[in-house]
């Protein structure tokens, strides 16, 4: 289990630690910080285990760090605040870090939401050993439940190749400026959009020697950028001997 915690949630991330070492749970304690700043290390550990652990993140209300470690591709972060509602983001969502606020969450049922967050299964019945299935709970909800996540996995990957795409246009846009041509105008509507066509890049001026060809070998390698994969970057000139 990897734990992190901001200033307000502090106490209840020493008492949940506690619990778990007594239990024989490996913790690893990320610290104290800014919400969003330790939500990020919790959840890079949690991306880096590749499945092998879990993540819980303690602040005020939780809501601020599961929003952060949502960011990160394969982390799925959801708050609680019973043991009931942890149960159902692991069985119903394969959530793989839970977020605990101090605000909200009583210190004595703190360890209760942590052990059903640890020993519910994804796609299984949320049900502590020993209860009775919820009436709702059926064997094609669970299967659907399953089929579920690669379809997750798939948005996850559309919206991650569109932050890309605004990232490299944001990167051609700037090398235009820099070269002195103007920037592509963006269209507002879908409309005008389709009416415009894709933006225009500018023709790279010729490379020439110099530190002039330089320049214009860069402007060369960023404005490609749009254009496919990253091209091989013009060689550094040679030293003269």
């Amino acid at each position: 289990m990897v734990v992190g915690c901001d200033g307000r949630g502090e106490e209840l991330k020493t008492l949940v630690v506690q619990h778990l070492e007594s239990r024989g749970v490996a913790v690893k304690d990320m610290g104290s910080d800014m919400h969003y700043v330790i939500a990020a290390s919790v959840a890079r550990e949690v991306q880096a285990s590749k499945g092998n652990c879990r993540g819980v993140l303690f602040g005020g209300i939780g809501e601020g760090a599961a929003i952060v470690a949502n960011k990160f591709k394969g982390v799925y972060a959801a708050s609680a605040v019973s043991a009931m509602s942890a149960r159902l983001a692991r069985a119903m969502h394969d959530a793989n870090v839970l977020a605990l606020g101090s605000f909200d969450t009583e210190a004595g049922s703190a360890p209760q939401i942590v052990d059903a967050f640890l020993g519910q299964a994804f796609a299984e019945a949320p049900a502590a050993p020993g209860e009775a299935e919820p009436k709702w709970w059926t064997p094609e909800l669970a299967e659907e439940l399953k089929l579920s996540m690669p379809e997750v996995g798939k948005v996850e990957m559309c919206a991650i190749d569109e932050g890309v795409q605004d990232f490299l246009y944001s990167a051609n846009a700037m090398a235009a400026r820099a070269s002195g041509f103007a920037e592509p105008e963006v269209a507002c509507t879908e409309d005008s959009a389709a009416a415009a066509g894709p933006p225009q890049t500018p023709p790279s001026p010729p490379r020439q020697g110099g530190a002039s060809g330089m320049s214009a070998a860069k402007s060369s390698y960023a404005s490609a950028l749009n254009d496919g994969p990253p091209p091989t970057p013009p060689p550094p000139p040679l030293r003269r001997r």
